[in-house]
């Protein structure tokens, strides 16, 4: 459609990743499977550090390359977040700790206060995944 002279078409908008094209580029070890994370809406009740936290934890051993934790963090983010890195200009997030700095920038809110019910909760789990992690190596020293 030509409008002034000039033609005026449907321009459809694609995205281009804010990671380096290194990091896209890298790959799981065959066989390994994306953990399911925890996701981080952006929303101001949620804590930057404790989801940095809980991703590593939930990561596990992805957490330890970092083009992979940068790869796959997206996997961990919904709604405001997710739609916050979309917005990132293209390749340029090229280490975890440039993420990370910008992550907390855009939804640090401060310290957050937490309930001795919710600190007591997470203790409990803690100590259960300990006792289940103990017991699965005496059976295995046992045998």
């Amino acid at each position: 459609m030509a409008q002034n002279g000039l033609n005026v078409g449907l321009h459809r908008p694609n995205f281009v990743s804010p990671l380096s094209k290194f990091v896209l580029q890298s790959e799981l070890l065959r066989g390994y499977k994306i953990p399911k994370f925890t996701k981080f809406a952006g929303i101001t009740n949620e804590s930057t550090i404790e989801h940095i936290t809980r991703y590593f934890t939930e990561a596990g051993d992805l957490a330890n390359d970092e083009n992979l934790r940068l790869k796959y963090f997206t996997n961990s983010l919904t709604k405001n977040a997710f739609t916050w890195f979309t917005t990132l200009t293209p390749h340029s997030i090229q280490n975890w700790t440039q993420l990370e700095r910008l992550f907390h920038k855009q939804f640090y809110m401060g310290q957050s206060k937490i309930s001795l019910k919710e600190l007591a909760s997470v203790e409990t789990k803690e100590k259960k995944k300990l006792l289940i992690s103990n017991k699965m190596i005496a059976t295995k020293n046992s045998t």
